[in-house]
């Protein structure tokens, strides 16, 4: 064993005893993912000195943990979250504490930036209308529902930035170490001299050596000309998106609390302008097509039609459900069709899938999309393949819908 798992255990051994439920240990642990969770009560089981009743808890069939306020962001205009966007969302208390840290250190007419903070831009705008609250975010669906706010299309680790000079900026970026070097150089060039940078950064129970993380922002928001003011422990909380309650679900896990993803806030101050080059971006940029059926998101891979293949989804893991919302998982790299229940697919012609899936949409007819795309009439046998794949994408797109509602 590990001696992350050691950690893990001394943490859930601390907590057990007191909590009545496996959602109320979920909740008591700094940020540890309820799987790991789960694995550190079933090592302990053996020393007899943990309640069962939470391990039966966490493995019951019929969920008892509260529905997510997720469904709050849909009634608001923002689409389901989709993994690949890494769109994890503030939940309501936090974000009504964020407000008010903005509140406190901005004053009327000042500009702030909310970077990759969908969730916070509509309460910013209700609740601070005497500042330009603005947001920055690279996710077209988010911003396409977001259209009559101040919103700029924006990769932060990549695109040209805006000409503003920010009071506050508001920064949760994906908890991977290029992300968060990125997205805290961009907030250093958007923030005036003293003003406040809010970062999401994740718990210490979220993987091993996050402590070693920490003090690696730490030394490049030095390098930065950025002081930090404080670090508040498991301050902010978010929603657990559908797409992360699935993958749960599909490991048997139900009983988790629709909050129990926590964070520490991080606040810095800017000292002044620094001159320090912008981290590139590494690895090799993956390009989706993106499918909206009866609400939900479909990211296909990207490739050109080169002729007639079989469109149809194609099992990748047991069950279609990937049981995984992390990065790190190597079944992503195999992946061709991805859905908002984190449902994944291989697919050997992803171009004609995509069209098959917008003919659907836009209430045409599939045939014609791809006898389109092939630039020939099909075949019958041809005709079938696609006909087959038309009922997969309707009978996906109904499951999920109802899935999602269940579950948020």
């Amino acid at each position: 064993m590990g001696s992350f798992e050691a950690t893990v255990d001394a943490w859930v051994a601390d907590v057990a005893i007191g909590s009545r439920n496996f959602g109320e240990l979920v909740r008591a642990l700094p940020g540890v993912y309820p799987s790991d969770a789960l694995a550190s009560l079933l090592r302990l089981q053996s020393t007899g000195h943990l309640p069962e009743h939470i391990v039966r808890h966490a493995l019951a069939e019929d969920s008892t943990a509260p529905k997510s306020t997720a469904v709050e962001h849909r009634l608001k205009g923002l689409p389901l979250p989709h993994p690949l966007d890494y769109d994890w969302r503030f939940n309501v208390s936090t974000r009504d504490r964020l407000l008010a840290e903005i509140s406190s250190h901005s004053g009327p007419g000042d500009t702030v930036v909310l970077l990759a903070t969908p969730s916070l831009v509509t309460l910013a705008a209700a609740r601070l209308g005497d500042r330009r609250i603005v947001l920055l975010e690279r996710n077209r669906a988010a911003l396409a529902r977001l259209d009559s706010f101040d919103v700029i299309r924006c990769d932060a680790m990549s695109d040209h930035l805006p000409d503003i000079s920010a009071q506050v900026v508001v920064v949760d970026p994906p908890w991977y170490e290029e992300h968060m070097h990125s997205f805290m150089w961009v907030a250093t060039h958007l923030c005036k001299p003293e003003g406040h940078i809010y970062l999401s950064f994740p718990a210490i129970g979220t993987r091993p050596g996050v402590s070693t993380e920490f003090d690696q922002l730490e030394q490049w928001a030095g390098q930065l000309g950025l002081a930090r003011v404080r670090t508040e422990h498991l301050a902010l909380s978010y929603d657990s998106p559908y797409f992360e309650r699935s993958a749960l679900s599909a490991l048997g896990i139900r009983n988790v609390p629709s909050t129990w993803r926590r964070a520490d806030l991080v606040v810095f101050q800017t000292l002044g302008d620094v001159a320090v080059e912008r981290p590139g971006r590494p690895g090799v940029i993956e390009v989706w097509d993106e499918l909206y059926l009866r609400g939900m998101r479909i990211k296909v891979r990207k490739r050109a039609c080169q002729g007639f293949g079989d469109p149809a989804l194609k099992p990748l893991v047991p069950g279609d459900i990937l049981p995984s919302v992390s990065r790190r998982n190597p079944i992503r790299t195999n992946v061709d069709v991805w859905t908002t229940g984190n449902r994944v697919y291989r697919c050997e012609a992803p171009a004609l899938l995509v069209g098959i899936g917008r003919a659907i949409a836009a209430g045409t007819d599939p045939n014609n999309a791809v006898e389109s795309c092939v630039g020939r009439r099909l075949t019958p046998p041809e005709l079938s393949l696609v006909c087959r794949t038309t009922e997969q994408l309707l009978e996906l797109a109904q499951t999920e819908d109802h899935e999602a509602r269940d579950l948020i």
